[in-house]
């Protein structure tokens, strides 16, 4: 957004053919001459600067067949990642990898691959029930992103309640597993965004009628 004072690294998305036959690692070496290249999954993650001050951080994501819902899930921040909790609300998946996709629960708790019904930003948009017009116009700050998640009638504050605990099914499972808790930990913008519904009393909407109980899980 057009506001944040800095960026501490910049995320590069590039696309080619599955059968092209590129070493990633090898044309990054070429290109930039960094010091380390550290591979997760499809992010290079690398050092660059001028005049040996490369002090830079730079994650290149390789998306072959995904460039488009990657480059939508991506942008604006975290955005992808607050209509994420919108969508598992709805019980599908948002991601850079999938678009809006159904995700298949077996008896044993295993899952089933993905089935992505759009990864057209305008559809994802419209069916998590918020505008694609004003998506177009970008956004200015943070605080803009925040207010385009809660405009969803399908957004629910009790997602982002670390404390929650959701009976599904006749079994109990917390808000969000540990993972994804200590990731979004680490990430000041989705800090900012409890904080902010946290302070405005949205983290106790229940627009949807989830049946939970309420727990510590400290």
């Amino acid at each position: 957004f057009k506001t944040k004072d800095d960026f501490g690294d910049m995320d590069c998305l590039v696309s080619y053919p599955l059968d092209e036959g590129v070493d990633i690692k090898e044309l990054i070496q070429k290109l930039f001459q960094p010091d380390e290249i550290l591979k997760n999954d499809d992010v290079y993650s690398f050092n660059y600067g001028l005049n040996n001050n490369k002090n830079f951080q730079i994650d290149l994501i390789v998306c072959r067949d995904y460039y488009k819902s990657a480059v939508f899930y991506m942008s604006s921040g975290d955005m992808g990642n607050l209509l994420g909790r919108i969508a598992f609300s709805k019980g599908l998946v948002l991601g850079h990898k999938v678009g809006l996709a159904v995700r298949y629960e077996t008896n044993t708790d295993n899952y089933l691959p993905h089935i992505t019904l759009t990864t057209e930003p305008k559809e994802i948009l419209e069916y998590l029930g918020v505008s694609y017009e004003r998506y177009l116009q970008g956004f200015e700050s943070e605080r803009e992103i925040f207010d385009f998640a809660l405009s969803s009638p399908y957004f629910d504050g009790t997602l982002y309640d670390e404390t929650i605990i959701y009976n599904v099914n006749g079994k109990e499972r917390p808000s969000m597993n540990n993972e994804n808790r200590m990731r979004n930990a680490k990430r000041p913008f989705y800090i900012n965004f409890v904080e902010y519904i946290t302070n405005s009393g949205m983290i106790k909407v229940n627009r949807l009628g989830y049946n939970y109980l309420e727990k510590s899980l400290k």
